[in-house]
């Protein structure tokens, strides 16, 4: 699944005068702070700034940092326990319709590191872990060549997934229940995972819908106008898509993260000077925006990838050279402080994700490298345990 959400895509979950001809809502997207013109001034000015605000600064410190080779986390299931697979299994599985390598699924437990491998289940290279149910009991599987499955974390058992079209755009509404677009004719379904589906209305398949999120009472959709150009337009709607409602037109990508609508918004400067090389971090501003996708502020004065946010702080991911590096920021002061920070580049695999448990006392980040030698990629996930 691809969505600039993994879904790892995510699911993923970013505007100024880089949004056109936006709907009724007479959103803003300018304002007036002035912005730092490198990384080491926005270091300075937020150190600056928080100087100078009363109260307590509210920043994460690192307590551990814990590395799994061969695994790549997926999903916290619960403040102990991550889902996730491990490296292509060398040699490869033999029969007549095994293609790319398998990758077993396995769960990993932070308290004794122990590595728990699925048996008879195994990932081919190009499937992937979709979302999972806000219980975190059931995991939509995609596969390109098989189609897809629901995994029960629980039970450890997978049932096939007998939607009436395959899909890529979906989102969970309850924890039995989620809605789906069809990849090929538009048409909305509502899916239960006891095995039924149910048609619920005909979009117009001419649009282009990249991701789907919901928030509250409302279900996001965005639709990709032009890809050079990073161009989409966001609506919403309802459970029942009786109406869809137009928002507005931006440039840049959009994710839901903590409940935080999150957009890397490409700047005027860059779309304008944009060649086939694409856009670099400091070409975008990342800023949170409210449900009717107006700003409510700037986070970082550079695109990141954001991790976690609360009202006190917010965790970010930034690509320095050939380096992940993650932040803590006290949102608040703006005082930023580096975490961690690896050689190894974040991977760009659809299934490649991040995420932070329940109790925001964990976090794990994946690294991928390519192993030609052996055919297949390379997985180190790394835990950090918060004080």
């Amino acid at each position: 699944m691809k969505k600039h959400l993994t879904i790892y895509a995510i699911l993923t979950l970013l505007i100024t005068s880089s949004l056109y001809g936006c709907s009724s809502n007479n959103v803003d997207y300018n304002t007036n702070e002035p912005k730092p013109s490198s990384s080491m001034e926005a270091t300075l000015t937020a150190e600056t700034q928080a100087s100078n605000q009363p109260g307590e600064v509210s920043l994460l410190q690192v307590d551990r940092i814990d590395k799994i080779e061969n695994f790549n986390a997926c999903f916290w299931i619960s403040d102990d326990k991550i889902l996730g697979f491990g490296n292509s299994l060398i040699p490869r599985p033999t029969g007549p319709n095994i293609t790319y390598p398998d990758r077993p699924v396995q769960f990993y437990s932070t308290s004794d590191k122990s590595l728990e491998s699925i048996d008879d289940f195994e990932l081919g290279r190009f499937s992937s872990m979709g979302l999972i149910s806000p219980d975190k009991k059931n995991v939509v599987l995609q596969d390109k060549m098989s189609g897809e499955a629901i995994f029960n974390t629980e039970s450890k058992k997978t049932l096939p997934l007998n939607s009436s079209e395959g899909f890529f755009e979906y989102v969970w509404i309850n924890n039995n229940e989620f809605i789906y677009l069809s990849k090929d004719t538009g048409v909305v379904y509502k899916y239960n995972i006891a095995g039924t589906d149910s048609k619920i209305c005909n979009l117009d398949k001419t649009k282009s819908f990249e991701s789907i999120f919901m928030l509250d009472d409302r279900i996001y959709l965005i639709e990709t106008l032009n890809y050079d150009k990073e161009l989409s337009v966001a609506y919403y709607t309802d459970s029942s898509f009786s109406e869809l409602h137009k928002l507005c037109e931006f440039n840049g990508q959009v994710s839901l993260v903590e409940n935080e609508i999150i957009l890397k918004k490409l700047n005027s400067s860059a779309k304008a000077a944009s060649d086939s090389e694409g856009y670099s971090n400091s070409d975008y501003t990342t800023v949170r925006l409210d449900n009717n996708f107006n700003v409510k502020d700037t986070l970082v004065d550079e695109g990141v990838s954001v991790v976690d946010i609360n009202d006190k702080n917010v965790l970010y991911i930034s690509k320095l050279e050939n380096k992940a590096v993650l932040y803590t920021m006290d949102l608040a002061s703006k005082k930023t402080v580096e975490l961690y920070s690896s050689d190894m580049q974040l991977g760009s695999y659809d299934n490649h994700k991040f995420g932070i448990s329940d109790n925001q006392k964990k976090l794990f980040l994946n690294f991928v490298n390519d192993d030609e030698s052996l055919d297949r990629d390379h997985y180190k996930t790394v835990i950090i345990n918060f004080k």
